[in-house]
């Protein structure tokens, strides 16, 4: 039996079968659907007339306008606020607050890791820099650690 969501054609396919006067069983069995959902459409035809789907309610919003202005601003004004400090305010989970942030058009930015030097470490590449600055790098091949056979 199949699961999935009937077309206008096999809808109006079960209310002509149930008008030549086949019950539910027999409309289910040949059209290879459930009989609830035959007897689902044949009675939603017999109350309304009607074969279309009904409009559903859209989700309610997690975070309503109010607050989805307030993150805005807040992000406009501190680009890198954490979204976790707003999942917590909000009580909603960190990715909500990227998708409402994104469907409002604000991509949270993380802030880039800086490396931070030792004085050993600084001191070694400005050396390095010094002694190799009038170098000719034309034909020097520059590796990161990879094995390579060239043939």
């Amino acid at each position: 039996m199949s699961t999935r969501k009937l077309n206008q054609e096999e809808r109006n396919q079960i209310i002509i079968l149930h008008g030549q006067g086949l019950n539910i069983y027999q409309i289910a069995v040949e059209l290879n659907l459930q009989r609830t959902t035959v007897r689902r459409w044949v009675r939603r035809y017999e109350e309304e007339g009607s074969l279309t789907e009904r409009v559903r309610a859209p989700r309610r919003r997690a975070i309503n306008e109010e607050q989805l202005h307030n993150m805005i601003v807040s992000y406009q004004e501190s680009p890198f606020t954490p979204t976790r400090s707003f999942a917590q305010e909000y009580e909603v989970s960190m990715q909500t607050i990227r998708n409402e942030l994104h469907r409002a058009g604000v991509h949270h930015r993380r802030p880039a890791k800086k490396i931070i030097f030792t004085q050993e470490q600084k001191a070694a590449r400005v050396r390095f820099a010094r002694e190799y600055r009038d170098f000719d790098f034309t034909y020097a091949i520059f590796s990161d650690e990879k094995c390579f056979r060239s043939s």
